[in-house]
C-alpha cells in the first residue's frame, strides 16, 4: 500500500508541473534526528529538504500564509515549516539547518509534562532555559495545547482552559506570545476553532494534508506532514499540485 501511494504520488507530480498556477504548502515536522521513529526526519535528509524549498520556492512565515488566505497573490509557489510538540532537538539538529538556508520555521509547544503519556514518546522537550536560543527571527512559537490531548473529546471550557493558559504559559516560560495554535493530533471541530478563536489566536492549523487556499478558514488551516516514511521523490511531489489531487481520489475512494 506504501508503496502505491509513493507511486501514485510521483506520477501526479509529473504531470502537475504542468499546472502553472502558484501553491502554497504548510509542511508540518516532529523531529529531526537520527532516531528510529516515524516522526523523526534525519538531520541529513532534512537538509536536502532545506536546501530543496529554498532553491525552489519562496519560504515564508505563517504571517504570510495569512496575508495569501486574505487574497494576496503569490508571485511563485510558496512553502511554510512548522514543528508540532516542541521537541528539543529542534534547537541542535533543525535549527542550524533553518539558519543555513535563511528558512522562518513556526515551533508549536505542548507545555505540560502531562502532555507526555499523549505525545507516547520519552523525547526530550524544549525547557525554559531554552528561550534565550529561541529568540531567534527566523523562530516563532505557537501553541500546541497543555496536555496534547484531542480536543473534540473535551468540554468547550477545558478546550478553553487548554487554549489560554498554554498562552499565558508561552508568555511566562519563552517570552512570546503566541498568535497561532496547531490543533494536537489534528482534532477540532468548529466547537473547538471558536474556543481558540476567543482564546485570542489569530490562526490555528489542523492536519489536513492539502494546500492553502484564498479564503481558507482561518481555523481551519492545511498541513502536509512530512515524516522518516516519506523518500525524497515523494516530498517533491507533495509540495506540488499532485498531492492535492492524491488525497481528493483517496478521499474519493
Amino acid at each position: 500500500m506504501k508503496l502505491l501511494r509513493k507511486t501514485a504520488l510521483v506520477l501526479l507530480a509529473f504531470f502537475a508541473r504542468f499546472q502553472r498556477a502558484p501553491r502554497l504548502t504548510v509542511m508540518l515536522y516532529h523531529s529531526v534526528s537520527d532516531e528510529p521513529w516515524q516522526y523523526a526526519v534525519s538531520p541529513v535528509e532534512f537538509e536536502r529538504q532545506m536546501k530543496y524549498i529554498a532553491e525552489r520556492y519562496d519560504v515564508i512565515p505563517l504571517e504570510q500564509v495569512l496575508k495569501h488566505m486574505g487574497g494576496a497573490p503569490l508571485t511563485r509557489s510558496a512553502v511554510s515549516v512548522t514543528f508540532d510538540d516542541g521537541y528539543r532537538d529542534f534547537l541542535t539538529n533543525a535549527l542550524p539547518v533553518l539558519k543555513k538556508f535563511s528558512i522562518p520555521a513556526t515551533v508549536f509547544v505542548s507545555l505540560e509534562e502531562t502532555a507526555r503519556r499523549e505525545l507516547g514518546t520519552e523525547r526530550e522537550l524544549l525547557r525554559r532555559d531554552d528561550a534565550i536560543a529561541l529568540q531567534h527571527s527566523l523562530v516563532t512559537l505557537g501553541s500546541h495545547a497543555l496536555t496534547h490531548r484531542k480536543l473534540r473529546r473535551l468540554s468547550v471550557d477545558e478546550v478553553r482552559e487548554e487554549a489560554i493558559r498554554s498562552r499565558e504559559l508561552l508568555c511566562e516560560r519563552f517570552g512570546a506570545l503566541p498568535s497561532f495554535f496547531a490543533y494536537p493530533k489534528g482534532s477540532h471541530s468548529p466547537a473547538v476553532a471558536q474556543a481558540v478563536k476567543e482564546a485570542g489566536y489569530d490562526a490555528a492549523f489542523t492536519t489536513e494534508p492539502r494546500a492553502v487556499q484564498v479564503g481558507e478558514e482561518p481555523y481551519m488551516v492545511p498541513r502536509i506532514q512530512i515524516d522518516a516514511t516519506i523518500s525524497f521523490a515523494e516530498f517533491k511531489a507533495r509540495l506540488t499540485r499532485a498531492a492535492d489531487w492524491y488525497y481528493a481520489m483517496r478521499r474519493y475512494l
